[in-house]
């Protein structure tokens, strides 16, 4: 039994010497917490390591090894105690209660701790708790329940106040938290029984594993709400960046037709129309169907096609609807279209809109035969060019999508958004 234990022990100090080491390494945003547990963890590792220590020559008759047997064992009944005593600190530091009331919990977990230790140091005196015989081997003294009935108080103390504050946890930590308590706590009670097998380190080994995948887990969550809340943000901010853009290009659309007072009217009417029943898309921050979208150019080209008349021409070619994609990222194309290629253009030029899809991909194109650029030179000229700069980010980090342009000086532009099928 005793080899049985030593390698029980040694199997499971590798396995908190791990811990360890992905805890010091692993940033957690709740430091105190963080802390907490890797004192646990330190805590136990010694226990393992000071018992695995004496039981590897107990038995072996050696006037040195004989107080350090007594100095071995009374830090690993001390370091059993106060293991669980961390442990109610760091249960303490889950449930979000009052610091008044967090501070007496401890003070009292804090009391049980002391009181465990005159039991223990009495022993070295009365030989009540434990002592080592002349043959440096380990013997139960008559009141060693005490300790059961010590440490279990403070697994029963644990465990009210889980019951009692669950409300104040999540459903994971819940259960993970009952598991320290429970685990160990059933071990406890064999072990007073059957104090030769270790159950009890085995049993707290396991439920330290489990409070640290849980510890994982809620911190891949937390990771993954903040790159949500930082997508979120950063969609937000290209949003406030091309809003007033486009709102500006169609008022002044609008201010060119002031000289023909019912156009100028109508064109009031239908911006006003188009304002009332798409703001909610022009704020949306995750995708929106494409039907909607086309609405918005198709709002935005009526108003052009009033300045422009016959100048601007438009063809849609519209082979597949049934998609999502960013809110405002094929208006902003379309107007690039009309104020950079057909405006600039002395004959008349047109704009077509295609959109079509393969086994893996959807196709938007933009194509105009307006004056052309040269796309390099463009991408150099160190202006902000908002439209295309927030049209590509959004499809990038919204819907893994692409924004590919071709252009040629003289014959046109082409532009195409692509949007993979599964991503969206």
């Amino acid at each position: 039994m005793q080899y049985f234990n030593i390698f029980l022990e040694a199997f499971c100090l590798v396995i908190v010497l791990l811990l360890i080491l992905f805890q010091l390494a692993i940033k957690n945003g709740k430091k105190q917490m963080n802390h907490l547990f890797l004192v646990m963890l330190i805590l136990h590792a010694l226990t393992l390591t000071f018992d695995i220590i004496f039981r590897s020559y107990e038995g072996h008759k050696s006037q040195y090894l004989y107080y350090l047997s007594w100095i071995l064992n009374y830090l690993v009944e001390n370091f059993g105690i106060l293991l669980t005593y961390f442990f109610i600190k760091y249960l303490v530091s889950n449930l979000n209660i009052s610091k008044n009331r967090e501070r007496t919990i401890n003070n009292i977990a804090l009391m049980i701790v002391i009181v465990t230790n005159i039991f223990l140091i009495s022993s070295v005196f009365n030989n009540s708790i434990f002592y080592i015989t002349n043959d440096n081997i380990f013997k139960v003294g008559s009141l060693h329940g005490i300790v059961y009935i010590l440490g279990g108080s403070l697994f029963f103390m644990a465990f009210a106040l889980i019951i009692h504050y669950k409300e104040n946890l999540k459903r994971s930590e819940l259960i993970t938290l009952l598991t320290y308590v429970l685990i160990p706590g059933f071990a406890l009670i064999i072990n007073s029984i059957f104090p030769k097998i270790m159950l009890t380190i085995a049993a707290i080994t396991i439920s330290l594993l489990i409070i640290f995948i849980n510890i994982q887990i809620q911190q891949e969550k937390r990771y993954k709400q903040l790159e949500l809340e930082l997508l979120e943000s950063r969609i937000s901010i290209m949003l406030s960046q091309i809003q007033p853009h486009f709102l500006y290009n169609s008022l002044s659309a609008i201010d060119d037709l002031c000289h023909d007072n019912s156009k100028a009217h109508e064109a009031i009417i239908t911006f006003s129309e188009y304002l009332r029943i798409n703001l909610d898309s022009l704020t949306e921050k995750r995708l929106i169907p494409f039907i909607k979208e086309l609405e918005h150019t198709k709002q935005y080209l009526w108003l052009e096609k009033l300045r422009f008349e016959n100048k601007l021409n438009i063809v849609f070619t519209i082979e597949v609807y049934d998609f999502k994609l960013p809110a405002l990222t094929l208006q902003p194309l379309v107007e690039n279209a009309v104020k950079y290629g057909i405006a600039k253009k002395i004959s008349n030029g047109t704009i077509n809109i295609n959109t079509r899809e393969d086994d893996s991909f959807y196709y938007i194109e933009v194509v105009d035969n307006g004056i052309g650029y040269d796309v390099e030179q463009i991408c150099l000229d160190g202006k902000r060019h908002i439209g295309i700069n927030n049209v590509r980010e959004r499809l990038t980090i919204m819907c893994n999508g692409k924004l590919d342009i071709k252009s040629t000086i003289g014959v046109g532009t082409n532009v195409t958004i692509i949007i993979p099928k599964m991503e969206e």
